[in-house]
């Protein structure tokens, strides 16, 4: 190559040379001699380039030339990308190369062009360069090396569309080019203000055909939003609105601009602050246009529901377009989503939705009768399908529909909502008339009935679960409303539960939600979401049948449930399992109304699938088993009741036996050793105080929360809460009296406990005076201790229970002879029996007050945390080598009294002298925090210097990690109970120690700032749920100090839990008005150290965060939106709760600042 291009630069035989060398053989001959090294191909690159250049200057490169030199430069190129195609960018030579051609040589630069009158070698060159840049543009940084050919484009693209410039441009160059490197952030924002000045001329050519500056308007405006980085002036928004406004006034849309209006509400999707700089006559000119697309609808709908400003005009100019319906209704559905139509309307706002009504009454008509055939404004926009319905259809119209007899054909879902607006409006009509209310009520559940025959006969209900959820929720809030109504509570269903639609529903219900299927996204999981079909059945069969009425169709509904294919494989699923736990609950409900369907053959199956937790399921399973018993099924062949597993082998072995009268016989030990040790633990510190031994008479509460927007940008953008107490106040609903006294658990440990109410009578039956002695095994495997937390319940019943288990356990011990220490072993008990004696009777009931037989037989109820100490001290006993049992067993020889009015043993065990002080410190603590389940166990801490004795010695010489942890969890678990933590934060000096101890944390103590901060939570919600009680003032913005001083303890290694509770703090204590003072505490100093936090762990989705910080909050995406936006993005729940919290947080500083 080099010999064929020396010397020939200053003659013409260089061309001639060309010229011999045209066939790709020859040329391969001279340059692929063997493979090179990378430096001498960057020189030959080099070196050809630089004779190319040469030879413009001489004016003497024309085609050939350009072609040669190409065919040189890809073939070099070729080898050095093969060479370097495993290298590190910093390693490649590549960059010199594009940097030498591209930045180092101006003969190249001034001879490119995108003009369409240019000189031949102008023509040449800007090929040869465009060819060039086509062969390069996927490597590193090209759009950096070639920044100066970019702004050379743009310049001319500018300078094309200048008035009064004659400057034509090649529009297919231009659109190759914009192929190939991308006009970047600072491009666009320079010709999108040059253009925003142009008239919409400009845009369009002679024969009304839109140009390449109309493609570049749009580019341009989908380049700055897909970025968020540059963003365009208030002059350039205005200005590219009033291109599009003269545009749809000079030709109303004939030119189609979908495409620039898909572009701009993509930027003003990004810039919602550029939503006010718009033309109010943007907004006008929709209802102008002679052509509606699709573009334009989300354009105007996307508009009114961010600008403010549009929602004055919006009303006035309903009248003269209502008849444009593409356009008016989906503006309908933003207006009611808005408020546009809310509050006090007025006769002219009323005058205005009536002629929206009569607009679009035919079609909503429609709609009801052939869902299939609705148009798609009527399907899009439930909103205003409902809203008009509840404000414009008149009440009589809406009772006249609800009592027809409507023969449904097919279902959806706007369908469905559409028509049980017209029935709840015709409730409210009729509520007060009792024989209008029960044709509609009745009328109503037999639509509902159609619908479910009709969507129950799909081939895949699977495909139709969201109809179904919908459907379920409307039957759900029809049952509810039901029940505000007194002429509805004595209400006969025999005109419902007569028919062919009751039947039918529930043999398909039967059917298809007992029959299983594997999950779809996990093919190794059972799907469970037909479960609402059960459970939904199970509330109409409660409704519809009363108790003990034994209807015939009960009989038939549960053999079909007995004998369905699926039924055992669902029924003795050993796991959580809903379609298990809706099915039990439904067998439940369909005994109770017809007690003849239940035999004893049912029995062991129902053990079979038992397994003895607190679990919903396993309750309803209790439940069942009780109303079994009570309903006269002999049952005492099968105890000792075996459960799960055991039971379903013990079973199946029994059945193959012939021996008739042994079937079932079963051996107390073996029932013993199904006892788990571990889980037998477990329910002694985590026992329900709350729970009956009546397990029918506590059933779980039915509800379809979780189909309420499962995963939703309403729930995702919110703190989710984790106990009773949170989810009172985050629902603002008004608790319970006994929510107050109660520490509020986690629902997890349910199915890691036993229940109490199978439990006890069972250890009733073992420990019968008749029985064999088991002590010995009871002690091992901790059943010993289990009746002594039962005394603490708060059922009455559980407490005769216990005490009649009790006094049996003590006739064994009198009688026992291979029990070891059983002598001590009746002084403790006869210890807590005259402890139990010397406790004052609590203050009787109403019902007592009454009564006096049953004020009688009233039980002293103890607090549990002491009933706990002996619970755990009996599991110590059995173990001689325990380190605590010489102490324990010393403390009860001592005692011929027990105390259940105070903390045992508190101060020789937390003050221990022991060499193992520290077992024993840990012993006190845990039952401590393990006994605080109610108010009273708290009152008996109060009571004596615990409290402050632990505060204390927190974090002292004495004190160590382990036990730090104990007495944090200790406070937490006080600050849980809503009483206790009143009487702790009003008069024990609770927020000062709290202030005090948080100053003294290490950033590296990641438990310690977790506990903290669960402190403060739970104090909070247990503060404001009765906040009557508080100076909530005070309290909040103590908090907000102590939760700013974890700010600089927080790093990248703090979990999610801990950076959820700081801004769930941090947001409720600056949220309400009278918390507004509060954000003054909050310096924009601390305010960017957060917010850099913050940034370092969500980088990638802090835009939304800054965005609101750099441009105020005016026409802003909702967050709801923008959480929608983020679910489909696939962000995880925490990280968009903290985002939108962030955001929020950010919003509410910069109103304080503005006011």
């Amino acid at each position: 190559m080099r010999s064929t291009l020396d010397g020939t630069v200053n003659d013409r035989g260089m061309k001639e040379s060309e010229g011999k060398q045209s066939s790709p053989k020859s040329r391969t001959l001279v340059w692929f001699v063997g493979p090179r090294h990378r430096c001498e191909l960057v020189y030959l690159i080099h070196e050809t380039v630089f004779y190319a250049t040469r030879l413009i200057e001489l004016g003497q490169f024309d085609s050939s030339y350009a072609t040669a030199c190409a065919f040189y430069l890809n073939g070099f190129l070729d080898q050095l990308l093969t060479a370097e195609a495993d290298l590190a960018p910093v390693d490649q030579k590549l960059g010199g190369v594009l940097e030498n051609i591209f930045c180092h040589r101006p003969v190249l630069f001034q001879h490119f062009t995108i003009a369409a009158k240019r000189s031949d070698t102008t023509t040449v060159v800007t090929n040869f360069i465009y060819d060039l840049m086509k062969r390069l543009h996927q490597a590193p940084n090209f759009s950096h090396y070639t920044a100066l050919y970019s702004n050379k484009v743009v310049n001319e693209i500018i300078l094309s569309s200048t008035p009064k410039v004659t400057f034509d441009l090649d529009a297919g160059l231009v659109e190759r080019l914009l192929e190939i490197f991308e006009l970047n952030e600072k491009h666009c924002v320079t010709l999108l203000k040059h253009y925003s000045q142009l008239s919409h001329r400009k845009f369009i050519n002679d024969k009304n055909e839109k140009t390449y500056h109309f493609r570049l308007l749009t580019v341009g405006l989908d380049k700055l939003a897909g970025n968020q980085e540059y963003f365009l002036d208030q002059e350039t928004v205005s200005g590219i609105s009033k291109i599009y406004v003269d545009f749809i006034r000079e030709n109303g849309n004939e030119l189609n601009l979908e495409s620039l209006e898909a572009a701009l509400q993509h930027y003003l999707e990004t810039f919602g602050h550029s939503v006010g700089h718009l033309e109010e006559d943007l907004f006008r000119c929709f209802f102008e246009s002679k052509r509606i697309g699709k573009p334009m609808v989300r354009l105007a709908a996307f508009l009114l529901g961010r600008d403010t400003r549009l929602r004055r005009i919006f009303p006035e100019l309903v009248p003269g377009n209502v008849s444009k319906k593409e356009l008016m209704y989906p503006l309908t559905n933003v207006a009611f989503a808005k408020g546009v139509f809310g509050g006090n309307l007025g006769e002219e706002g009323k005058k205005v939705l009536n002629m929206i009504y009569n607009e679009f009454k035919s079609g909503l008509s429609k709609t009801i009768e052939k869902p299939g055939k609705a148009a798609v404004i009527y399907k899009e926009n439930s909103v205003a399908n409902q809203q008009l319905i509840r404000t414009c259809m008149p009440s009589n119209e809406c009772v006249d529909f609800a009592k027809k007899k409507l023969k449904i054909d097919s279902l959806e879902l706007y369908q469905l909502r559409l028509m049980m607006e017209i029935y709840r409006k015709a409730f409210e009509a009729t509520k007060e008339d009792a024989g209008q209310v029960k044709i509609v009520h009745v009328n109503v559940f037999n639509v509902l009935l159609q619908f479910y025959n009709i969507l129950l006969k799909v081939e895949d209900l699977l495909k139709e679960v969201d109809k179904l959820n919908g459907l379920v929720l409307e039957t759900f809030s029809w049952i509810q409303l039901s029940k505000s109504c007194t002429h509805l509570n004595d209400l006969e269903y025999g005109e419902i539960t007569a028919t062919s639609n009751w039947t039918n529903f529930c043999k398909f219900a039967l059917k298809v939600g007992i029959d299983v299927q594997k999950s779809p996204d996990q093919p190794n999981r059972l799907d469970e979401r037909l479960h609402v079909l059960l459970k939904i059945t199970a509330l109409l069969v409660d409704l519809f049948y009363k108790d003990n009425s034994k209807p015939a169709d009960v009989v038939t509904f549960y053999e079909l449930a007995l004998s369905h294919s699926r039924f055992l494989e669902v029924l003795l699923t050993p796991f959580q399992f809903k379609i298990k736990t809706s099915l039990v609950h439904l067998l439940l409900v369909l005994a109770k109304k017809n007690p003849s369907v239940m035999d004893k053959k049912h029995i062991p199956l129902l053990l079979g699938s038992y397994g003895a937790t607190l679990t919903e399921g396993n309750r309803y399973l209790l439940a069942l088993i009780q109303w079994y018993e009570r309903s006269g099924v002999h049952m005492h062949e099968y105890r000792p009741y075996l459960w799960g597993e055991a039971a379903i082998k013990h079973f199946s072995i029994g059945q193959d036996a012939t021996d008739q009268p042994t079937l079932f016989r079963i051996n107390n030990f073996e029932a013993f050793r199904l006892f788990n040790k571990e889980k037998l633990y477990n329910t002694l510190n985590s026992f329900p105080v709350w729970r009956k031994v009546d397990a029918v008479a506590q059933l779980p509460e039915t509800n379809f929360d979780d189909l309420i927007r499962p995963n939703g940008s309403k729930t995702v953008g919110q703190y989710q809460p984790t106990n009773e107490i949170e989810r009172f106040v985050e629902g603002r609903r008004k608790p319970s009296p006994a929510v107050l006294h109660h520490c509020a658990g986690k629902r997890e440990v349910l199915a890691a406990i036993y229940d109490p109410a199978f439990l006890l009578p069972m250890l009733g039956y073992l420990f019968a005076p008749e029985s064999t002695d088991l002590l010995d095994v009871a002690g091992k495997n901790g059943a010993l201790a289990l009746p002594f937390a039962c005394l603490a319940s708060e059922d009455e019943g559980m407490r005769l229970a216990v005490a009649s288990v009790i006094l049996r356990i003590k006739g064994h011990l009198e009688l026992s002879r291979k029990f070891i220490d059983s002598k001590f072993w009746l002084h403790l008990f006869n210890a807590t029996q005259n402890g139990l004696a010397t406790l004052n009777s609590r203050k009787p009931t109403n019902a007592a007050n009454k009564s006096p037989s049953i004020a009688s037989k009233a039980l002293s109820r103890p607090a549990f945390l002491p009933a706990l100490f002996i619970g755990k001290t009996i599991n110590i006993l059995p173990d001689a080598l325990n380190e605590l049992h010489a102490t324990l067993t010393q403390y009860f020889l001592l005692k011929d009294t027990f105390d259940f009015k105070a903390v045992p043993h508190f101060l020789v065990m937390f003050h221990s002298s022991d060499v193992k002080h520290n077992d024993h410190r840990i012993f006190i603590l845990e039952t401590i925090y393990n006994g605080l389940k109610t108010h009273d166990d708290f009152m008996v801490l109060r009571l004596s210097p615990v409290i402050r004795a632990i505060m204390d010695f927190y974090d002292s010489s004495l004190s160590n990690r382990e036990l730090n942890i104990l007495i944090l969890n200790t406070l937490n678990s006080i600050a849980k109970i809503p009483k206790s933590c009143e009487a702790m934060v009003n008069s024990l000096g609770f927020l000062t120690w709290l202030s005090e101890r948080i100053e003294a944390i290490e950033s590296y103590h990641f438990d310690t700032i977790e506990a903290f901060l669960g402190i403060l939570s739970n104090l909070w919600y247990s503060a404001k749920i009765q906040q009557k009680n508080y100076n909530m003032k005070h309290l909040n913005r103590s908090v907000l100090i102590m939760v700013l001083k974890f700010l600089p303890l927080l790093s990248t290694r703090s979990s999610s839990k801990t950076l959820t509770r700081f801004l769930n703090l941090l947001e409720k204590t600056t949220t309400l008005k009278e918390n507004e003072q509060n954000l003054e505490l909050v310096s924009d100093e601390v305010l960017e150290f957060m917010l850099a936090y913050f940034e370092k762990l969500f980088e990638q989705h802090f835009w939304h965060v800054r965005y609101v910080r750099m441009n105020g909050t005016v026409n802003d995406e909702d967050s709801e939106s923008l959480a929608e936006k983020l679910l489909v993005q696939g962000v995880d729940q925490s990280t968009i709760y903290i985002l939108l919290t962030l955001k929020r947080f950010v919003i509410r500083k910069q109103r304080v600042i503005r006011k």
